[in-house]
């Protein structure tokens, strides 16, 4: 248990140092939460849904034959 408590400590210290400078720097370039991109938001149509119909009805026939 010495042991891994003297390896841990070490590394819970530097990731706690490298996760700082990280904060620091997100600060710096103005990074906020909240939408960041024009995300376009895809709408299931009945175009797909008549392709969807088709390729089951293609995989089911096959299936069939098969």
């Amino acid at each position: 248990i010495r042991a891994i408590v003297a390896l841990s400590t070490p590394l819970i210290i530097g990731v706690l140092r490298r996760s700082d400078v990280l904060a620091e720097a997100m600060e710096a370039r103005g990074w906020h939460p909240g939408p960041r991109t024009a995300l376009n938001e895809l709408k299931f149509t009945a175009r797909d849904r008549r392709i969807m119909l088709s390729a089951a009805l293609v995989i089911g026939l096959l299936w069939y034959l098969y």
